[in-house]
């Protein structure tokens, strides 16, 4: 299940107090087919609470979080997405190449590429919902190899295009997983509830 979410809208920002607030002119850099933002020429306003935030070179970075907004910074300038789903999000693994993952509640994958971020989280949700669990972290060791965790016990890893979700021993399900760190393919740590530390260490 692929959706698209929305190509860039260029804008300026302002920061004011601690929620970040965009007030900016849309220039919209896509054709209105694909964009999840259409109107141009009037101001948005982008009322938010970020939690997450990647800088991945000196001149470009992104945030998001609890607003259902995607944001990219490049070159001095801010470019919002709307999250299609209105779900907030909880972890981020961006590529300077314009490449990347975040995922969040209900189970949302989001995959970015050709300037737009697309779903890719039909592997995690049953036949008979539309939610998933909780994902708290996505850590990509590169554009081919990649990690998931969150609620239940929740871990996934992406090999060669394709996110596969992991069988965890008896007992897992009960965790809920905050945080992965992997140190290579088959090496890795992740963090949950009730002071659980998992390690991971493959073979071959």
């Amino acid at each position: 299940m692929v959706k698209q979410i929305g190509c860039t809208n260029k804008l300026r920002s302002s920061l004011l107090s601690s929620t970040i607030i965009l007030m900016a002119q849309l220039l919209t850099s896509c054709s209105t087919e694909s964009c999840a933002i259409t109107e141009q020429d009037s101001l948005l306003n982008v009322s938010a609470n970020f939690t997450i935030i990647q800088m991945i070179a000196p001149n470009e970075g992104w945030a998001t979080g609890k607003g259902y907004q995607m944001l990219h910074y490049k070159d001095g300038i801010w470019s919002a997405f709307k999250n299609y789903k209105d779900r907030s999000m909880r972890g981020m693994s961006m590529f300077v190449n314009g490449k990347g993952w975040a995922v969040g509640q209900q189970g949302q994958i989001l995959h970015y590429q050709s300037k737009c971020w697309e779903a890719n989280d039909s592997f995690v949700l049953s036949p008979s919902s539309s939610d998933g669990p909780v994902l708290s972290d996505v850590q990509m060791l590169s554009e081919n190899e990649g990690w998931i965790v969150g609620n239940s016990g929740f871990v996934a890893s992406y090999q060669n295009g394709n996110w596969q979700r992991l069988r965890m021993p008896e007992g897992f399900e009960f965790i809920n997983f905050y945080a992965t760190y992997m140190i290579s393919s088959q090496e890795g740590w992740i963090v949950g509830s009730n002071s659980n530390i998992a390690h991971f260490k493959g073979t071959g």
